[in-house]
């Protein structure tokens, strides 16, 4: 004979249920600097007071490197690139010799973005793949120095 328990009443004591455990994501593993197929071999600022402007220089011996760019944050949020270094001879950041004069092989503009805030620069390949360290810079409100300078050199 089934016995039927009336909606609302337990048939015994009360069971507690423990919750199910919420497990979190493993935290992303920063990639030592040593691992990069690139070292980060300068990084720079110089006087730009129009806009903020970055200048890549990806190379391997004395030639620039095709088909790299940068992912850019300011302030945590990812900024629109689409343009890649390309090879052979570099050009110049500055067309007067001068101590800010240096090799590059792309160049990115950020005429709709406000300088001030953390800036951070890392090199990427064609894939989407990180292979340089995070080049940082921190521009103040009113800042004269609005040219970042970033130079990867392949190991």
């Amino acid at each position: 004979v089934e016995q039927q328990i009336p909606v609302g009443q337990q048939s015994g004591p009360p069971v507690a249920i423990a919750p199910t455990p919420t497990i979190a994501p493993p935290l992303p593993t920063a990639i030592p600097p040593s691992q990069y197929e690139f070292l980060l071999a300068e990084q720079a600022q110089f006087e730009e007071q129009i806009t903020p402007r970055i200048f890549l220089y990806v190379y391997q011996t004395l030639e620039g490197l095709d088909g790299y760019t940068v992912r850019v944050r300011k302030d945590g949020h990812d900024l629109p690139v689409t343009q890649k270094t390309v090879a052979g001879m570099p050009g110049i950041t500055w067309p007067i010799p001068t101590d800010r004069q240096r090799h590059t092989n792309l160049k990115l503009e950020f005429p709709n973005v406000s300088p001030a805030g953390l800036w951070e620069v890392q090199l990427i390949d064609s894939t989407g793949r990180d292979v340089g360290p995070i080049a940082t810079f921190r521009l103040q409100p009113n800042e004269r120095n609005q040219e970042m300078y970033v130079k990867y050199r392949k190991r």
